[in-house]
């Protein structure tokens, strides 16, 4: 999408806004990098400065693998709709969690197993240079510029965990956990694809199935908790553009299950 403001009451995923829900993470940092305690002043949290690389990649990096997460289902088969379960296409020590489409308030519920990392973008949109009946042709220094200039209508983003705040949200402005991806391509599902089928985004229906679409950045405030212990936990998050008619209140009761024993 040409402007990613243009479609920001429809929440959804291309040229729009959309609140992920929160999330835990493992933590694992380079050589140097100072941690919070836990217990002590908030969940620990890795920091999002460079050159923190949780899990081998900068936070940026790692919104721009979500977005890439969140794309690549057809609607029919979408954790993010409920047509499919939160382990859909989640390999490896990091998972992605999935976020509820529209807006509002919601309460979301679901399980992940002990030990995973999950990552957390609060509120991310994206902007690329899909359209029907064409497509534009912005490089990517123009979307990166937009995405940019994009960000400074958002008031508010926050997040808790088990009703402890997460630090240095305050300010959606000037957050450290606030990133801009490099440039970075998706991939369209094979049938049914979201960007195309979603409801309420109609001029899209000219996208095909299995595109690859590049150049695409994205912005978001994100945060990567460490791994909570089994059992339940609530995840609480509040995004906000006022200028566009945008909020999300998102509450997602956890369910974290203890990994296999063997003997």
């Amino acid at each position: 999408m040409q402007n990613p403001m243009s479609q920001v009451n429809q929440a959804v995923r291309r040229g729009g806004w959309k609140a992920a829900l929160g999330a835990l993470a493992i933590l694992a940092t380079t050589a140097g990098t100072a941690l919070a305690e836990p217990g002590a002043s908030g969940p620990e949290v890795i920091p999002a400065v460079v050159p923190t690389h949780p899990y081998g990649l900068t936070y940026a990096e790692w919104l721009a693998k979500w977005w890439q997460w969140s794309l690549s289902f057809p609607v029919s088969a979408d954790p993010e709709n409920a047509t499919a379960s939160f382990s859909a296409n989640q390999f490896g020590p990091v998972w992605f969690m999935p976020a509820p489409l529209g807006g509002g308030t919601v309460t979301r519920t679901g399980s992940v197993p002990e030990g995973v990392a999950l990552f957390l973008p609060i509120l991310t949109f994206e902007a690329d240079n899909t359209g029907c009946p064409t497509y534009s042709d912005l490089t990517a220094a123009q979307l990166t510029a937009e995405a940019e200039g994009g960000w400074s209508a958002v008031a508010e983003t926050s997040c808790t965990i088990d009703g402890v705040a997460v630090p240095g949200l305050e300010n959606p402005t000037n957050s450290d956990f606030v990133v801009i991806t490099p440039p970075f391509a998706y991939k369209l599902a094979s049938h049914d694809n979201v960007v195309a089928n979603y409801p309420g985004f109609e001029e899209e229906t000219c996208i095909p199935d299995g595109t690859t679409v590049y150049p695409t950045v994205a912005e978001g405030a994100c945060v990567m908790i460490a791994p909570l212990s089994v059992g339940k936990h609530t995840i609480h998050i509040v995004a906000a553009v006022p200028a566009y008619s945008v909020s999300y209140d998102v509450t997602f009761d956890l369910t974290v299950t203890p990994a296999p024993r063997f003997p």
